[in-house]
């Protein structure tokens, strides 16, 4: 019963990071106003994919009192923090690189985290989370044609990533409390939405009346924030926050490869190593939940 249930975790945990790897890509399609806007883009993705989640969850179980939950508005909290910080990196860093920063910096934040729950991270964790760590920084580091760092970027990063590894922690209190993973990321999204509407009071939103503009948003909303965050919430209930976070490397995987192949950015040597290092995290992670007690 226990491998069955940390597979599912495992394959939960993958399927999030593949989806999650393709919010940056298709962000680039949104209208050119859309893309000068990344708090614009954030907001959308948050507001659409809440909206598809909680209007899921009211369907199958028909609770609307989930919003009410004080765990969900802090999930709201850290999911404003990541999607902000993430966007904003990701406009002065590129898409590759703002991913690599936010996933490596949440590791071993996600890790210490663990501990609060009684998920002490095992040896083999620590070690695997070194490898992604440091294939991260690999990954991240620039080429002869890619963004160089700046300050600016990885400040944002790191908030980006403190947010993700918070968001974690609070959606397994969600689940502990008895909300499905419907529930609980619809709650964190919808909050997380809420409290970005400030940030937005000089954007121009003109661009979601437009057929490119609605059809963009709906995709952000559904493919890299609506779905993943389900399966995110899947894998919290079944692998520790900490195994969760090191699988969840296939989403900076995901990343580099559509903007090597999509977007026109390129790889190096260097960041082929650091890739191969996050795929190696991967597999010592997911040997870990399978055998861990």
């Amino acid at each position: 019963m226990k491998s069955s249930s940390s597979v599912l975790g495992i394959g939960a945990m993958l399927a999030a990071g593949l989806f999650w790897g393709g919010s940056g890509t298709i962000s680039r399609f949104a209208p050119a106003a859309a893309l000068d806007q990344p708090l614009a883009l954030a907001w959308t993705r948050l507001f659409f994919g809440g909206v598809m989640l909680g209007a899921a969850a009211l369907a199958v179980r028909r609770r609307g009192v989930f919003l009410a939950a004080r765990a969900a508005f802090l999930a709201g909290i850290c999911t404003a923090m990541n999607q902000t910080g993430f966007f904003m990196s990701m406009d002065v860093l590129g898409v590759a690189l703002s991913t690599m920063l936010v996933i490596g910096s949440s590791l071993v934040m996600a890790g210490v985290l663990g501990c609060f729950l009684g998920e002490v991270p095992s040896r083999l964790w620590w070690f695997a989370a070194l490898l992604g760590i440091a294939g991260s920084c690999l990954a991240a580091a620039p080429g002869s044609a890619g963004a160089p760092f700046q300050l600016k970027g990885l400040l944002w990063g790191f908030l980006g990533g403190l947010g993700y590894a918070l968001l974690g922690l609070n959606l397994k209190l969600l689940g502990r409390r008895g909300l499905g993973p419907l529930e609980s990321n619809g709650a964190a999204l919808l909050w997380g939405a809420a409290l970005m509407l400030p940030l937005l009071w000089k954007s121009d939103m003109s661009w979601l009346a437009t057929a490119r503009g609605m059809a963009s948003a709906l995709a952000l909303g559904f493919f890299p924030t609506a779905v993943p965050y389900f399966f995110f919430a899947l894998a919290l209930a079944r692998i520790t926050v900490g195994q969760s976070y090191t699988i969840g490397l296939l989403e900076p995987l995901t990343a580099g490869l559509l903007g090597l192949f999509f977007l026109g950015e390129t790889v190096t040597a260097v960041q082929a190593a650091g890739m191969a290092l996050e795929f190696a995290c991967m597999a010592l992670t997911g040997w870990d939940a399978l055998h861990k007690r």
